[in-house]
């Protein structure tokens, strides 16, 4: 990516993967034809070289997909491996693997715990199947899509459980008696990702062709429906920790910020290049984990500025989810690889900024 300082203010670009640095004399000559040639791709940044080290590293399935419990002290991974679908139940304190679950299907799409962490949800093929962790008995299958699911979301007072995926349908689940409730809306393309407030219980969810809706679930599921122009398919999305914004990320390499209030208004888009994976909204309601390639950053989404790039994985970035509180971060690679952070150890860098 390049970097190129115009006076005190360094810029990068989150298009090309070639590294440009510029003595004082020549930035004045190369400037103005970077910024003609690609002024879209460049961002202000902070130099910030700082890597905050992991607090773990775990070895999953490919392509995983991590939930924590409601509080904070389990956590599962799903994935694939040669042998099919594949569930891992980590005790967060010692950080020991407690449950292996191998259920009958490809891959596990997605994860969810239920709010007492008695009961593990897991997208894999067509059904949402739920487990008891502590034994990995499979205890229900919830049948309602005709396609894969993709993605799950649950509330953490233990009232909804939400399913999206291929077939289009948002459906929610009671997650206590496990009974469908209803099915929110059926889309034309298919759903790729969900994200549901706890205190609002206002649900989001992303998918192809730049499809984005909100429910308000205390209206009855009273739906805002929105299209935003020139906006690619949304592959991740997820909603600020007091539910004011909404992040979503798309397939051509933008991150999309807008006002929950006022969706109707253009969003701001800021192009950061492809292989975006995983997002995640740290406490301060400002600073968003995004997985660009293989690099973990943190991004302003006030300014719209990445602030820091903290580590690089060996694989292409999956997905990235902090516990309930917000007290760990978890990124999960394609290869399998999870490494979880202190997230006081992440805004601790941007503190001065």
């Amino acid at each position: 990516m390049c970097i190129v300082a115009q006076g005190s203010q360094p810029f990068r670009c989150g298009h090309c993967l070639a590294v440009l640095i510029y003595t004082p004399d020549r930035c004045q000559k190369m400037l103005p034809i970077i910024l003609a040639l690609s002024c879209q791709y460049l961002l202000p940044i902070v130099a910030n070289t700082a890597e905050p080290a992991p607090q773990v590293v775990l070895a999953g399935p490919t392509i995983p997909c991590v939930s924590f419990s409601n509080d904070g002290l389990k956590m599962a991974v799903g994935g694939a491996t040669e042998n099919g679908a594949q569930l891992l139940v980590y005790d967060v304190v010692k950080w020991r693997l407690l449950r292996t679950i191998t259920p009958e299907g490809t891959s596990t799409k997605a994860v969810a715990f239920s709010a007492d962490g008695r009961r593990l949800f897991a997208a894999v093929g067509r059904d949402v199947l739920v487990f008891e962790p502590s034994s990995g008995k499979e205890l229900s299958r919830l049948k309602h899509h005709s396609d894969y699911v993709y993605t799950l979301a649950g509330s953490s007072d233990g009232k909804y459980l939400a399913s999206g995926g291929e077939d289009g349908r948002v459906c929610l689940w009671d997650a206590r008696t496990l009974k469908h409730i209803k099915e929110l809306d059926r889309h034309t393309r298919s759903v790729h990702d969900l994200s549901l407030h706890p205190q609002s219980e206002q649900l989001v969810a992303g998918g192809a062709g730049g499809l984005f809706r909100l429910w308000k679930l205390m209206g009855g599921g009273t739906k805002q429906d929105i299209r935003w122009d020139e906006i690619d398919s949304l592959i991740n999305v997820g909603l600020s920790p007091k539910g004011n914004m909404v992040a979503a990320t798309t397939q051509l390499g933008d991150v999309v910020i807008a006002d929950c209030g006022q969706l109707e208004k253009p969003p701001r888009h800021f192009r950061l290049g492809p292989n975006l994976g995983g997002l995640a909204w740290l406490d301060n309601e400002r600073d968003l984990v995004l997985g660009i390639n293989r690099e973990a950053t943190l991004f302003n989404a006030r300014e719209g500025t990445i602030t820091a790039r903290f580590h690089k994985f060996d694989s292409l970035i999956r997905c990235a989810t902090c516990s309930p509180k917000r007290e760990l971060l978890a990124i999960a690679a394609g290869n399998g690889t999870i490494k979880v952070w202190n997230c006081n150890d992440l805004s601790a860098q941007n503190r001065d900024e």
